[in-house]
């Protein structure tokens, strides 16, 4: 019974956090978001029905050859909507 009830509780609180994902009309500048943070922004670029989400760049692996620490560009896709 404690299990199933866990559950439950994980399930709504992770259903609300989702959905709680901010929504903005304009991306933001360089150094507007924080390494690994992910925003939806409703600019038009998406197909109807779509959003983009826009994953903001991390650092590389300094150990790596090629990287050498540097940051990633932005990850940008379109997906679907879920409102």
């Amino acid at each position: 019974m404690r299990l199933a009830s866990a559950f439950v509780i994980a399930a709504v609180f992770s259903a609300t956090t989702a959905s709680a994902q901010s929504v903005v009309t304009k991306e933001p500048g360089a150094g507007g978001m924080r390494r690994g943070e992910i925003l939806l922004v409703d600019n038009g670029k998406c197909p109807k029905g779509q959003i983009m989400q826009v994953t903001a760049g991390t650092m590389g692996s300094s150990g790596g050859r090629g990287s050498g620490g540097q940051s990633v560009g932005r990850d940008r896709k379109c997906i679907p909507r879920t409102q």
